[in-house]
């Protein structure tokens, strides 16, 4: 949601600042949203993509899966494709920077254990 938004730009501007300052600054900053939400997922693009970090010239990109998130919806009867789908997107973000995350759901923190990647709660 748009408190995780807020998180992850307030953590974008620190990384970006401390790379600057060591003298190894980033060309761009990349963004790995996962959600279910096809609206949340439109309105962050639509937002932040290709839009400056207020850090010297470097742009913002939004990347960003179909994940639909059918393998936690038993109604809809999931099969194991959408697992798969699941599956993917969890990996993935297990391998970026860092995650913020919301919420009681586990998702996106076991994902950051796999890997051991700096977790924030985005509330």
């Amino acid at each position: 949601d748009m408190k995780q938004m807020k998180c992850a730009a307030q953590l974008e501007g620190e990384r970006l600042r401390e790379a600057r300052d060591r003298g190894e600054p980033y060309k761009c900053s990349i963004w790995m949203l996962v959600t279910d939400s096809p609206w949340l997922r439109e309105e962050v693009v639509r937002r932040k993509h290709k839009s400056a970090t207020g850090i010297g010239n470097i742009k913002r990109e939004v990347l960003s899966t179909m994940t639909r998130g059918v393998h936690t919806r038993k109604k809809r009867d999931p099969s194991s494709a959408d697992f798969a789908e699941g599956m993917v997107d969890w990996y993935l973000m297990g391998e970026t920077d860092l995650l913020v995350g919301g919420g009681m759901y586990s998702f996106c923190k076991t994902a950051a254990l796999r890997t051991s990647r700096p977790y924030y709660e985005g509330l």
